[in-house]
């Protein structure tokens, strides 16, 4: 019984596939690839302790911001 439901569909034109789409895909693939290699590259940029500092503050303020509100 599974032969004789394959068998039937050969007879009949299969999907037609992009060209278009497999070119876009070619052509794309490449630059994507790169971007991503790139974006792995990239130096980190290095975190200081005034950085540490400032968001301290921030986050100090912004508390005390919400602390007042509350009263």
């Amino acid at each position: 019984m599974l032969a004789n439901q394959s068998g039937s569909y050969l007879g009949q034109p299969s999907s037609p596939v992009s060209i278009l789409g497999i070119l876009f895909f070619l052509l794309g693939a490449p630059h994507i690839y790169s971007a991503l290699q790139r974006r792995a590259q990239r130096p980190r940029p290095s975190v200081t302790p005034a950085r540490y500092v400032l968001v301290a503050v921030l986050v100090s303020a912004i508390a005390g911001a919400v602390e007042i509100s509350l009263f």
